[in-house]
């Protein structure tokens, strides 16, 4: 077994939060086009009929539909989630580094 330097994490704090910028303009974009897929899916539904077949297609239709709402739903949910997580990560890194500084520099002595 080798033993050779403790690994070092390394990150760039405006990289982070540009990334967490990305993630956020993504999941507006999620947002948007889905709207705009949902407006144009409610524009097919007067096509439905009221007979048996067409009932059943209408069913199975927002069925589905309900699912892919919740899927994206859930998508969002965690890019925003990383996004968050990325920022948080980042903010706990630098107060413990700033806790280490502290610890390292006793300050003016008498």
């Amino acid at each position: 077994m080798t033993s050779g330097p403790e690994p070092v994490l390394d990150r760039h704090s405006p990289s982070l939060q540009s990334a967490d910028r990305g993630l956020q303009a993504a999941v507006e974009q999620l947002h948007e086009h889905w709207q705009a897929l949902g407006n144009a899916l409610q524009q097919l539904e007067p096509m439905v009929g009221n007979d048996l077949i067409s009932q059943l297609i209408g069913s199975s239709f927002q069925a589905i539909r309900e699912a892919a709402d919740d899927t994206l739903a859930s998508v969002m949910e965690g890019l925003q989630s990383r996004g968050s997580g990325v920022l948080q990560m980042d903010a706990n890194i630098t107060a413990a580094e700033q806790a280490s500084m502290m610890n390292i520099d006793p300050g003016p002595t008498s």
